[in-house]
């Protein structure tokens, strides 16, 4: 059995406690937060869990194998970096740090001791996205014209970042998998409603060598929810809702008026898809999906679309 760390049992730590438990390969270890609630929180619903606030306690526990980071993004590059220091297999909740500088720095340790080290792009492994990405690879859709996401609704206002770098690290992971290449150049735009100091809605928009368009809608003041991705080819387009009953929807035409078909798709829980697989490349040596190039990647976009925003300008990536 695996032992697992976690380092942050706030929003999304739970979620990888049950998980874990429910594996039956793994057991979560130990589990690291600064919150004396949230570590007797762990300890509630995992006795054997051994808990500290003390970072370096856990890097030196011989009882752990892997860690999880489920920390805010602001500490996410010291957090992770003292993990890859001490050896130990690592999976980073999106976004993989809070700026590309940081993320290359990550990128440029040294990685001779064959541990994972593992982004948390978590639409990547939702059953849905594999079947558009294998429908891409197919060709079955035909060239690729245009990708739109919305993701938009009451969302946590969150202390640490805004809207863009909450909600469109997911939007952004589908589309550079989808097109498997980075945008040209990008633009955006956001405001601040609810509080001054973080942005609420961003628009977005990435133009790609050939010509492809990808536009995002970003916000935590809408009134209902939408998780929607929409991907149109120039022979068939599928349409991912992850909020509704069927998930899938394929047109075999663009033209207006063509009916839709539903695809099934295998229920499936992706960040437990997710987790299966950090286990699997740890016990298999395989390299991870979403490996840490992926996680500059989306920074990269990430970063240059907060500042076409702050600029009002297109910015051009190299």
């Amino acid at each position: 059995m695996l032992r697992v760390g976690l380092v942050g049992y706030g929003y999304w730590g739970p979620n990888y406690a049950r998980l874990l438990r429910e594996s039956g390969r793994a057991t979560l270890s130990w589990c690291c937060d600064l919150s004396e609630s949230a570590r007797a929180a762990a300890k509630q619903h995992d006795p054997a869990v051994k808990t500290t606030s003390n970072l370096d306690e856990l890097l030196e526990a011989n009882d752990c194998d892997a860690i999880i980071v489920v920390v805010p993004t602001v500490h996410h590059y010291a957090v992770t970096k003292h993990i890859i220091e001490a050896g130990k297999h690592v999976l980073v909740e999106k976004p993989l740090t809070a700026t590309s500088e940081e993320a290359r720095d990550l990128l440029a340790l040294p990685h001779d001791d064959g541990t994972i080290r593992m982004v948390g792009h978590v639409y990547l492994y939702n059953p849905a996205v594999r079947y558009i990405r294998e429908a891409v690879a197919r060709g079955t859709l035909g060239a690729l014209r245009y990708l739109g996401a919305s993701r938009i609704g009451f969302s946590p206002k969150r202390d640490d970042v805004d809207a863009l770098w909450d909600l469109s690290p997911h939007d952004i992971s589908m589309v550079l998998h989808l097109l498997g290449k980075m945008p040209a150049s990008v633009s955006a735009f956001s405001h601040a409603y609810l509080r001054q100091d973080r942005a609420d809605v961003v628009l977005s928009t990435m133009l790609f060598p050939g010509g492809q368009i990808a536009d995002m809608q970003a916000s935590w003041d809408t009134p209902f929810k939408q998780r929607r991705l929409t991907v149109v080819g120039e022979k068939q387009s599928l349409i991912f809702d992850d909020v509704a009953a069927e998930k899938l929807s394929l047109y075999e035409s663009t033209a207006a008026g063509a009916p839709a078909q539903t695809v099934p798709i295998p229920a499936a829980e992706p960040l437990g898809s997710q987790l299966d697989h950090f286990l699997d490349c740890i016990e298999n040596g395989a390299a991870p999906l979403t490996p840490f190039r992926d996680g500059l990647d989306v920074v990269t976009v990430l970063e240059a679309l907060s500042h076409s925003a702050a600029t009002r300008s297109t910015v051009t990536l190299a």
